[in-house]
């Protein structure tokens, strides 16, 4: 962890924590500046990459009950396949954020600002808005896939480079750091000045 807790609370920023460990420390941080600190708890409904399991949100809402130098204010989830054609998945983790949601209802959390809707949610799933949507991608006029359309949506951004250089390299010939990628045959290589 980079222990910026304290840093972000400085800024008046409201932290999503995925861990409880990171309630621990935003408490802390909390209590040594001497105010109350919102937080927001994310919950993984199948992205399996940030979030409380759905079994350890009780745990985790008690313990937040338990920390006086924070308040619980929001809960949220990321859709992993909002963007698929298959919607099953989508509605099986919105049904089990709302499991979460009375969860947190029936242990006495009100007043939460719940939020789910990613680019893709917000279009094709309105009952996944709650309180606030989360556009990504949209923001720069796109959508995630051709199964999600936003009629009107204009790009926002137009990224432009030009060719820095050319060569020719021979058939198992490497490329770049690592050599990670192989030449199958005789191959041109350009190099663009991006990042």
């Amino acid at each position: 962890y980079d222990n910026h807790h304290a840093e972000v609370l400085a800024h008046r920023l409201t932290p999503v924590v995925y861990d409880v460990g990171d309630l621990e420390r935003f408490a802390a941080a909390a209590n040594r500046r001497g105010r109350r600190a919102d937080v927001h708890v994310k919950i993984d409904t199948g992205m399996s990459r940030l979030g409380l399991a759905t079994k350890d949100v009780p745990r985790a809402l008690a313990r937040v009950g338990e920390l006086a130098p924070l308040r619980l204010a929001g809960l949220c989830t990321h859709f992993a396949s909002a963007d698929s054609p298959e919607v099953e998945v989508t509605r099986e983790a919105l049904t089990r954020f709302e499991d979460c949601l009375d969860t947190a209802r029936a242990a006495g959390f009100g007043g939460l600002v719940n939020h789910a809707a990613n680019s893709a949610a917000s279009v094709r799933f309105p009952e996944a808005r709650f309180d606030a949507v989360r556009p990504g991608l949209a923001l720069y006029g796109a959508m995630p896939s051709t199964h999600v359309g936003l009629p009107g949506l204009e790009a926002a951004l137009r990224l432009t480079t030009r060719v820095m250089a050319v060569h020719e390299i021979p058939a198992g010939a490497t490329v770049s750091y690592g050599g990670t990628w192989r030449a199958l045959r005789p191959s041109r290589i350009a190099t663009l000045p991006i990042g």
